[in-house]
């Protein structure tokens, strides 16, 4: 048997459940299905019946909607002032007793 294909998109997991129940295949045989062909993580049981569930009600998109959310605070401006900052930082540590061990610490710290 072939290895699993790894990490399929999103959308191209949907476009198998849309054409095996257009083939009128059962949920259960959808999801046995997806797993012989991407591993068993591929999605889960539950989730395949959504999908079958939103196909039959008339749902002809498998790619993600766009969705309202929290709005990202990431922007260009921030960015730069974190680069800024770093600099700062790392030529200030550079140059006092603390040495190269803080210099590292401060670099490496994630925001």
């Amino acid at each position: 048997m072939c290895a699993a294909i790894e990490n399929p998109a999103s959308c191209e997991v949907r476009s198998v459940i849309r054409f095996l129940l257009m083939e009128n295949h059962r949920p259960i045989e959808i999801h046995r299905q997806l797993c012989k062909v991407y591993g068993n993580n591929v999605m889960s049981e539950g989730r395949v019946r959504q999908w079958c569930i939103m196909f039959k009600t008339g749902r002809t998109n498998v790619h993600d909607e766009e969705r309202s959310g929290r709005p990202t605070i990431v922007t260009d401006e921030l960015v730069a002032k974190i680069k800024r900052f770093m600099k700062t930082a790392a030529s200030q540590l550079r140059s006092s007793r603390l040495g190269f061990l803080k210099f590292h610490e401060v670099c490496c710290m994630r925001f």
